[in-house]
């Protein structure tokens, strides 16, 4: 195994103590320079950070001795192409010097030169939010199959497409092909576009890319399903994902259209009258199969419909 080892120092002002947020589970993290107080977003952590915070901020990290100021130390894994594999952070205490790992993060794309060449990326405002939606469903496939049906009535025109050896293979864009691709899960992400998407722009995206595609544009975004497992009993977990607004590269909130923001808000609420919310917020279970899967778990949730 190939390894290279660097130790950052903050673009701005060549600074190397930093405050961090880091969230290990989603392997993200921002850090703060202690000298110039300017704000960096760690490696790829800005393709996801902004999603991530939406649920909930990460804490700033602290030595067990109290300390909050630390360096860091970065070693990349490296495959033999000299892309990156993995990358190891850790840091140490200013106060007792104490070294730890961090954070982790696994790469499963390519063209990685930049991870090492910057992997500090200035942000503006690392706190800032936007409107994304990502609703979840215990169903069927008949019934995602009702909801594209529903969501070509209202104009949106529907494309599916599966990943094969990391790029996107375009399956139809006919309503009725689209429909079966769902019944028979024939489909990696079915979107839902207000108008003719350019084929040509989503074959050349990676899976990377293809996260701020789907953000970015004005368009619904239906997964395949997630088999999930009670016990003796097997779900179809499926994700409707879209967002009314994004982030620019200048960290400022950008809204789309009026006219995609007011369908998109009728939409869910079509959702919301026509399947089960008990789980939650952004919840639209077909009835049946939630009681299947959790009989009477969540009746007591704030919104049942029984």
């Amino acid at each position: 195994m190939t390894v290279k080892i660097s130790t950052p120092k903050c673009p701005k002002c060549d600074g190397s103590e930093f405050e961090l947020w880091i969230q290990k589970e989603e392997s993200v993290g921002c850090a703060k320079c202690w000298s110039c107080n300017e704000h960096f977003l760690l490696f790829d952590s800005q393709d996801y950070w902004f999603d991530i915070i939406a649920k909930g901020y990460p804490r700033k990290s602290r030595c067990s001795c109290k300390e909050y100021i630390f360096t860091i130390r970065v070693l990349y894994e490296l495959r033999d192409d000299g892309d990156v594999k993995a990358i190891k952070m850790w840091t140490t205490c200013r106060a007792c010097e104490l070294d730890k790992l961090k954070l982790t993060v696994k790469i499963d794309y390519t063209e990685t030169d930049s991870l090492i060449d910057h992997p500090l990326i200035y942000c503006a405002n690392p706190e800032i939010q936007y409107k994304l939606y990502e609703a979840s469903l215990y169903a069927t496939p008949e019934d995602i199959a009702e909801i594209a049906a529903h969501l070509v009535q209202g104009s949106f025109l529907p494309c599916g497409y599966l990943w094969k050896n990391g790029k996107p293979i375009k399956t139809s864009e006919g309503p009725e092909e689209i429909y079966n691709a769902i019944k028979n899960d024939k489909y990696s992400f079915i979107y839902f576009a207000p108008r003719k998407l350019d084929w040509q722009k989503i074959e050349s995206l990676t899976a990377k890319q293809e996260e701020q595609f789907w953000k970015r544009n004005e368009l619904i975004r239906i997964s395949a399903p997630t088999r999930m497992h009670f016990h003796d009993k097997v779900g179809r977990l499926y994700f409707i994902k879209f967002s009314t607004e994004f982030i620019q590269p200048d960290a400022t909130v950008l809204s789309k259209s009026p006219e995609f923001t007011e369908r998109a808000n009728v939409f869910l609420k079509w959702l919301e009258s026509k399947y089960y919310g008990a789980r939650g917020p952004l919840c639209f279970d077909n009835k049946e199969e939630h009681y299947r899967l959790f009989d009477d778990k969540f009746k007591k949730s704030y919104r049942d419909k029984a």
